[in-house]
């Protein structure tokens, strides 16, 4: 009678519809379902006439992380800032990732929108189908923690803008999963010390590389990258790199036809190690430990190029990587007026009188 009346007082079911399911049917098991979510639960023993177990299932949010081991490290996590360009099949693993590992402010850069083909291998789906990229991931992460904090920057990324700079010089992390633009990230990142890693899945997803670059303690990105491919050229079967298949349903306005996407699967074993060499830098209370660290990660999906097996990972020993001495990025200044042959302030003047003319170059 008690469950009877709580249902009737809830507008769920009037007290005649309770009794008459309970007569007629002889139900042992009533859940009521709201939005496709068990919301109510009661159990009835007809032998002793009586309702066994009646209550309601309430989301407790606190225990979003209470399945992670460490809380410590969830704690200091949680006040990091990162910053992922490029939300397409690895950047959208990459954020949901960084959800799921305890960040709680995100910002997301990408000015494309999602369409069906990117489906099979996004953190999307389907409904999520003509919305910008950024905002069907927001949505998505806010679905995993209602309390996170996204910052959605609907742009393409050639050069940084001041807008963009003013909303992420201020980032623990930049990550570049567009597997483009290195240059202007990686300047970017040593001119305001933010430690950043470029995530690249190779054509049609037969493998990948993460670099991993912390200004000060490593060499830039520039540096890094032209090492690795000296030591890259020495690798047997260096040259025969596989062939680019292409595909003609993701044609461009400009007539550019785009590479067949890799498997989800390939794009995202780099993804994951990219989160994973990331919160090594988050949760790192002295950067100078990456100066033994192995800051470059090559990893194979096939036995092709230079990869000897299938699931092969490379650890590429960067700690005797040394910037060049010439490096415009590792130098700055002193470099840039060596070869310009000016003194800092007269560099200065051209480039505030560049500001004057609202000349962008």
């Amino acid at each position: 009678n008690t469950f009877s009346e709580f249902l009737n007082n809830q507008q769920i079911l009037t007290v005649e519809e309770t009794q008459e399911k309970l007569k007629k049917d002889k139900a042992e098991h009533i859940v009521f379902i709201s939005d496709n979510k068990a919301e109510l639960y009661a159990k009835i023993n007809y032998k002793d006439g009586k309702v066994e177990y009646f209550g309601c299932y309430n989301s407790d949010l606190t225990l979003l992380n209470s399945m992670t081991p460490d809380s410590k490290k969830i704690t200091l996590i949680n006040k990091k800032k990162v910053v992922i360009i490029g939300c397409g099949s690895s950047g959208s693993v990459i954020a949901e990732e960084f959800v799921k590992s305890g960040v709680l402010e995100l910002t997301l850069i990408d000015d494309d929108y999602l369409t069906v083909e990117n489906v099979i291998r996004h953190a999307c789906c389907l409904e999520d189908v003509g919305l910008k990229k950024t905002q069907a991931l927001k949505s998505k992460l806010q679905r995993i923690n209602p309390f996170i904090k996204v910052d959605c920057i609907e742009t393409k990324i050639i050069t940084i803008p001041s807008h963009v700079s003013e909303k992420i010089k201020n980032a623990d992390l930049i990550v570049n999963a567009t597997a483009e633009i290195e240059e202007v990230i990686n300047e970017f990142c040593w001119l305001y010390k933010i430690p950043s890693l470029h995530s690249k899945v190779y054509p049609m997803g037969y493998g990948g590389e993460i670099i991993r670059i912390i200004p000060d303690v490593t060499p830039c990105f520039e540096c890094m990258n032209n090492k690795l491919s000296r030591i890259l050229e020495t690798q047997v079967g260096f040259n025969d790199t596989p062939d680019t298949k292409f595909i003609n349903y993701n044609e461009t306005e400009e007539g550019e036809i785009l590479p067949t996407p890799a498997l989800s699967i390939d794009a995202k074993y780099i993804s994951l190690f990219t989160v994973k060499m990331a919160i090594e830098i988050l949760l790192s209370e002295n950067l100078e430990v990456f100066k033994t660290k192995p800051n470059i990660i090559l990893w194979g999906n096939e036995k092709k190029w230079i990869f000897k097996e299938e699931f092969e990972c490379i650890k590429v020993d960067t700690t005797g990587f040394k910037s060049y001495s010439n490096c415009f990025v590792c130098f700055g200044n002193r470099q840039i007026e060596n070869e310009l042959g000016l003194t800092e302030q007269e560099i200065l003047n051209i480039a505030n009188d560049s500001i004057l003319k609202n000349d962008e170059d």
